[in-house]
């Protein structure tokens, strides 16, 4: 990820690195368990920079964590099984900041949540079997916001979600509306207004107007 400045942003396996564009060198940040201001786990998965500068880091097992680039100091939002305000879960596998500013994020088994960064809660939007109108599977890959300000998620079991903020409720697209597959890794808008989506079988064209979705596969595709 590059930063506003032009630093560049590496996640890895062993922490967070920064390259200085100005002198071309790394700095390394590291979970440190005798520092409460270092990195809460050394295996990065996603990187956000928010409206403000600030960097928000999704780690495998070690939840949110908050870099305050001038303090260079680490903040950290834990799942906390007694607090459901706290993060559903400590495996972050996306985040995304939708156009109000909102810092939204994928989590494994912990749904989707949205953070609150005045309090530093998060609001937890899980899959409930009684529920028809809750989200389609607690493990989240891929959040989207598009044009017209719609919310779109990606699962790993559950397909594709619409997001209605307002009414609480979830869409569900999978298999049976013509999903290739309802392992939805990526999306993204095109200039037409058509969703583009990853699965774990082939790439789906989606128009949101109709509810059609086109796949591609491997027998579409010619090597060069």
């Amino acid at each position: 990820m590059e930063d506003r400045t032009g630093n560049l942003w590496i996640a890895t396996r062993g922490g967070l690195n920064k390259f200085n564009s100005a002198n071309e060198k790394f700095i390394s940040f590291k979970s440190n368990k005798d520092n409460n201001n270092s990195i809460s786990f050394n295996t990065v998965i996603s990187l956000k920079e928010d409206f403000d500068g600030i960097i928000w880091i999704g780690t495998l097992d070690g939840g949110l964590n908050k870099f305050d680039p001038e303090k260079e100091t680490f903040t950290h939002f834990m799942h906390d099984p007694l607090n459901p305000e706290s993060i559903g879960s400590n495996k972050v596998r996306t985040l995304y900041i939708d156009s109000s500013g909102d810092l939204w994020l994928g989590l494994e088994f912990g749904g989707l949540n949205k953070f609150n960064r005045e309090s530093g809660t998060f609001t937890q939007y899980k899959n409930i079997v009684s529920d028809p109108d809750s989200i389609s599977d607690n493990h989240v890959l891929s959040i989207c916001e598009d044009s017209k300000g719609r919310l779109w998620i990606g699962t790993a079991n559950g397909g594709l979600n619409y997001f209605e903020r307002d009414k609480n409720i979830f869409t569900k697209y999978n298999e049976r509306h013509g999903l290739p597959n309802n392992s939805i890794n990526g999306i993204l808008e095109d200039g037409k207004g058509n969703l583009w989506i990853s699965t774990n079988n082939g790439l789906s064209k989606f128009n949101p107007e109709t509810g059609i979705f086109k796949n591609y596969d491997k027998r579409q595709s010619s090597e060069q």
